[in-house]
């Protein structure tokens, strides 16, 4: 059963059985400690350089035939910090550099930043690195591009390697507290903690060792001079502990605690590991986090890009080490002129209670012109214990009776169900949530009781998993077995096993015991101490030592085939100890037609590398002629074959041997070549798809629904293009200005947001923020009809203040007015809804649609609509606001299609230009000329102008150039104000009047 070492062949080539993990995860190890080692060391060098240099600003400068060079430097030095920024260009023969750093250290923390451009004949080449260290973590950041003829590479890589201190319980204050010790000394050992003792401040001493009796372990503060207890009071077999009050701590002794061997000082005293908690709860022993060992846990993150002529490729890799598993994650895609690949890979190794278990997955999707193929694969490695073993005691083991066989807690802020959701091997599961405990209840799952003998062993095993959502905290989670007297009254032993849990991940947990004596009945429990969250599934309780693979009891069994199958597999695989289960999915589609495979196969191997397979798998294909649908296990296949001629179904011929249930057909004609839905609304034949008076809707994810039918917008200007964008002086704003004869006109202070790196959610065409207070309206009169139905629509989203994303609610507000001039108006009805605010998190544009009827007494050549577009809570006096743009409106239930038009908004703007405009016929131009060097108006009729020319550089009645003959021009020149006139004999001057 080692990895590497067995292998299948799987149609193509030889496969590794087993994933070799190890391997895997030592070279990962060794990379990523090679990068911390070398980074610590560069980083620790530069920090004492700059330690020595003196603060100041300092410029260097050479100049030569090999290189130039220039280097500013910025360095301030004080009291242990620093800040130091070097700036460097240099030019050689070879290329051009440029590169900033900056180096900063403060309160214990280093920074190091590095930015450099590299320009060579070869290409060009950009890194950009920053390190981060603190007392326990050290983080590594690069990016590096490099841009070469024809090819461009980029690469993204993060190393990050910390203390794990997420354990459950307090911290462990005192260092290399698992040193043993067997001493028959007074003084055991002075330990030292990891921070100052707070005088008066409780703490709780734990110890596991043996003295002999009569003595006992005692512990002093300050070198010996303050006794602060004895550890006699027993937290578990051989583990005692004693909680003190800490005395005042003299000069030097700050962190020192002594342990001694009370009160004799010949007695042998053995000593296996120590804790010191803050509090008055023992815990078990956890090492100090600054004694963990972070080499052993690390994250490393890396993303690598490269684009050339043949294609692109790109991959993302994330490789994850912590205490209890190992975690590696790529994801890449090829895309070339035949096609794209694009594959997942997850390889995960964690380490539970009862050994390893090792997951192997893998996704891939090809896509080419003539072919489509998704593949799913899936590798599980686990220890197996087969045989017949004993049967499995408890009843309703895959939780479908409710109550009937178990005990749960609930109330009380305990919360216990059986969950359908989760499932463990197609099998229901339980869960148990505990929340707001201030003391440890041991709440959970009981079986009924089960009898048993004296001395009689017992085992009870089952699989665990947590979501981390409601975490487990310092008390932990258990499965028991409890031993009861006759009358099931009295409770006289219990036998516990810590549950190692793993997040998203079943663990297998295992707790054996013998019967005591007195002992008449058992019972399997399960708990958490205190708060948490924990789901159970495939609990067993056997006679013996030894926990089976799950079965369920045999009462319970119902299906004698399935049960005898699994005996036969039970003995077959007795001799065994490891199972290999691999899963495949995979869709294909190419010109042939369409193949669906599910196959799955069970290897059972030893440590003499002996096999034993199970293998099932079923395939459909649909091909043109026919489908087949066939299913195979264990070298038997069944199939069904449908083609032409042989499966024909019609009302005459149709003969099903079987009971038939249809809940619900209607049809009012089916024929070989017809079909007909509701009457003539939807026909399909020959010549197509025919659909009468009927709607196509599209519904999002948020319930709004639009019409995939193309109709006319009754708002002229939805996204804010004929608005006067008004410079208010701000980088990523303009002022919404409407005026009279534009569609939009603005109510308080309304702003419009930049195409601005600032904004980095998803983008609009004129975003336009708005509260309560401040927004846009528009005027319809055109098209709008009494008691007829219409739909406004607008889309939303978060806005951005002060560089923080904020929400409201999104309004809109429909107006019946009677304008009293061109510019005020009444309001005599209005209809008006509020929607749910868009999501900060995601910055992700919304829409919604709000329909209405329009008043009976409504009479188009008095009235009007005003269309207001803002929000039901945001106020930007809170500090909140909304975005809205894209704003519809349409006669009918429902919204059309929108498409955002951002070139027709640029055009608007003046941001893309229009080569030419044509002026009322093809003759009237306005265009640059074909040479770029005039700007030319042509037209047909001669051009009149209503308003003053303000020539600021003159005029040239003759067709020329600029200060050429014919160039007139008003101005204060030597001849004092007036005309000068260029002619052929030079400039000419005609004074005013």
């Amino acid at each position: 059963g080692k990895p590497g070492i067995l292998k299948v062949w799987n149609g193509k080539g030889w496969e590794l059985l087993i994933p070799d993990v190890e391997t895997i995860k030592k070279e990962t190890m060794e990379q990523v400690n090679k990068d911390i080692k070398l980074t610590k060391e560069e980083l620790n060098k530069k920090v004492e350089e700059a330690q020595k240099e003196a603060s100041g600003q300092f410029k260097e400068v050479k100049n030569s035939l090999q290189e130039v060079s220039q280097t500013i430097k910025n360095v301030q030095n004080s009291q242990g910090e620093i800040n130091k920024t070097v700036s460097e260009m240099k030019q050689t023969n070879e290329g051009f550099t440029k590169s900033i750093e900056s180096l900063t250290k403060k309160d214990g923390e280093i920074t190091e930043k590095l930015n450099t451009v590299a320009e060579t004949a070869e290409g060009t080449e950009k890194t950009i690195s920053e390190v981060q260290q603190t007392t326990n973590a050290l983080k590594k950041t690069t990016t590096e591009i490099t841009e070469k003829a024809g090819q461009i590479s980029e690469k993204l890589e993060s190393v990050e390697k910390k203390v794990n201190n997420d354990k459950a319980g307090g911290r462990n204050l005192l260092l290399d507290s698992n040193v043993k010790y067997e001493k028959t000394d007074y003084l055991i050992n002075p330990y030292s903690l990891t921070e100052n003792f707070s005088t008066g401040e409780e703490y709780t001493f734990v110890i596991k060792g043996s003295v002999p009796k009569g003595q006992k372990f005692g512990i002093w503060q300050n070198g010996g001079s303050n006794n602060v207890g004895y550890a006699t009071s027993v937290y578990a077999n051989g583990i005692t502990y004693v909680t003190f009050k800490a005395a005042a701590a003299t000069s030097g002794n700050e962190r020192k605690l002594s342990l001694y061997n009370f009160p004799s000082n010949t007695t042998k005293a053995i000593v296996e590991w120590v804790a010191l908690y803050k509090g008055n709860k023992p815990q078990d022993w956890i090492p100090a986090p600054e004694n963990q060992v972070t080499s052993d846990e690390f994250t490393k993150k890396t993303t690598e890009i490269e684009k050339s002529v043949d294609g692109i490729k790109e991959s993302i890799k994330m490789a994850e080490k912590t205490q209890t598993s190992f975690n590696e994650r790529v994801n890449t895609v090829e895309k070339n002129a035949e096609g794209t690949t694009a594959s997942v890979k997850k390889l995960q190794e964690t380490q539970t209670q009862q050994g390893k278990t090792l997951t192997q997955a893998a996704t891939t999707i090809q896509q080419h012109s003539e072919a489509l193929k998704l593949t799913m694969k899936k590798k599980d490695v686990e220890d197996y214990v087969g045989g017949l073993g004993t049967v499995n005691e408890l009843r309703d083991a895959d939780f479908k009776l409710g109550q009937k066989y178990w005990f749960w807690n609930s109330g009380n802020g305990a919360i216990g169900s059986v969950d359908t959701n989760l499932k463990y091997k197609g099998m229901n599961t339980f869960a148990i949530t505990v929340t707001g405990q201030t003391q440890d209840r041991w709440w959970g799952l009981t079986s009924q009781f089960i009898e048993c003998q004296v001395n009689e062993e017992f085992v009870a095993s089952g699989y665990f998993n947590t979501d981390g959502k409601t975490p487990i905290d310092s008390g932990g989670a258990f499965i028991e077995i409890e031993w009861w007297t006759a009358d099931k009254k009295t409770r006289i032993k219990t036998a516990r096993t810590n549950i190692k849990v793993v997040n998203h991940t079943w663990v297998r947990a295992v707790c054996s015991d013998k019967a005591p004596a007195n002992a008449s009945f058992v019972r399997w429990r399960y708990y958490v101490t205190r708060n948490g969250r924990l789901w159970c599934a495939a609990p067993m309780l056997q006679r013996g030592t030894i926990a089976t693979e799950f079965w369920l009891h045999p009462k319970e069994q119902t299906d004698v085939d399935k049960m005898l199958e699994d005996i036969a597999n039970r003995v077959a695989t007795e001799k065994y100890n490891q199972k290999v289960t691999e899963l495949e999915r995979s869709i294909g589609a190419n010109e042939k037609g369409i193949t669906i495979v599910s196959r799955k196969q069970e290897t059972f191997i030893n440590e003499t590398y002996n096999a034993y397979a199970r293998k099932t798998e079923s395939r459909l294909e649909v091909l043109d002629e026919g489908i087949l649908a066939q299913i195979l296990k264990d070298g038997i296949v069944t199939a069904i074959n449908m083609s032409p001629g042989k499966i024909t179904i019609n009302a005459a011929k149709l003969d099903i041997n079987a009971d038939t249930m249809v809940k619900w057909l209607t049809a009012k004609g089916i024929d070989t070549n017809l079909i007909r839905i509701n009457g003539d609304k939807i026909t399909i034949d020959k010549d197509g798809v025919t659909v009468k008076m009927l709607d196509f809707l599209f519904q999002d994810e948020w319930g709004t629904k639009t019409t995939a039918v193309s109709r006319r917008n009754l708002i002229a200007d939805p996204d804010f293009s004929s608005v006067t964008k008004k410079n208010i002086g701000h980088n990523d704003y303009y002022g919404f200005e409407g005026g009279y004869g534009l569609t939009w006109r603005s109510w308080g202070n309304v702003v419009i947001e930049k195409n601005t790196h600032i904004f980095d959610y998803e983008q609009m065409v004129n975003a336009t923020r708005v509260d309560m207070y401040n927004y846009p309206e528009a005027i319809v009169n055109n098209g709008i009809h009494p008691g007829n139905e219409y739909t406004v629509s607008a889309h939303f989203r978060a806005s951005m203040i002060n560089g923080v994303r904020k929400t409201g609610k999104p309004r809109l507000h429909v107006c019946c007015v009677k304008f009293r001039d061109n510019v005020s108006y009444d309001i005599w009805n209005e209809q008006k809804m509020d929607f749910p605010e868009p999501s900060t998190f995601y910055g992700e544009i919304r829409r919604y649609s709000f329909t209405f009827k329009v008043p009976k007494n409504y009479i188009p050549q008095q009235h009007a609509l005003v269309i207001k577009v803002c929000s039901g809570s945001a106020d930007m006096r809170q500090g909140t606001a909304i975005c809205v743009s894209g704003v519809t409106l349409y006669s009918g239930k429902y919204a059309s299609m929108y498409n955002w038009d951002r070139a027709a908004a640029e055009r608007a703007d003046g941001i893309q230009p229009f080569n030419a405009l044509a002026i009322g016929g093809v003759n009237n131009n306005i265009t640059p000329a074909p040479d770029g060097q005039t700007f030319d108006i042509s037209t047909e009729k001669e051009v009149k102008i209503f308003r003053n020319i303000r020539a600021m550089q003159g005029v040239n009645l003759g067709g020329g150039g600029f200060q050429q003959w014919g160039h007139i021009r008003f101005t204060d020149g030597n001849a004092g104000a007036g005309f000068y006139a260029s002619t052929p004999s030079g400039w000419k001057f005609n004074a005013l009047g």
